[in-house]
């Protein structure tokens, strides 16, 4: 579980105090293309901007990020869109910067068992192939 400052996690006062509020992140231009390329691929990058602008006004800090994102580099906090997009946020001169957009990729049951499906079907067809070149 991750500590969501302002919503009821167990983030301190003092913890809370120096966090941004994520009306004031900044969203660099490398998180929008990440999210254009990975949530919304239909948008150009000015829509996904304004999209991602909307979406910062309903979404919460936290201190700690999901149990899916596999950082190499932990942020001090992440900006929350959701269940499954997530934007590590870092200090930088002017502020605090959005840096990059996470989403969760996990696959459902039913898309896991088509997946598997799928390569059984493609490796059942790649030996009868063989079978047939013996």
């Amino acid at each position: 579980m991750f500590n969501v400052a302002g919503g009821g996690g167990s983030v301190s006062s003092m913890e809370s105090a120096s966090l941004p509020p994520a009306a004031t992140v900044r969203i660099s231009d490398h998180a929008v293309a990440q999210y254009q390329q990975r949530v919304k691929p239909g948008l150009d990058l000015n829509a996904a901007r304004a999209e991602l602008e909307q979406l910062r006004a309903v979404a919460q800090i936290a201190t700690s990020a999901p149990g899916w994102v596999n950082a190499v580099r932990q942020a001090p906090c992440y900006l929350l869109i959701g269940d499954a997009i997530v934007l590590p946020v870092l200090p930088d001169r002017n502020g605090w910067v959005a840096t990059t957009c996470l989403i969760d990729r996990t696959i459902t049951p039913a898309r896991r068992q088509a997946k598997t499906a799928r390569k059984a079907s493609l490796g059942s067809a790649r030996r009868a192939q063989r079978r047939a070149r013996s």
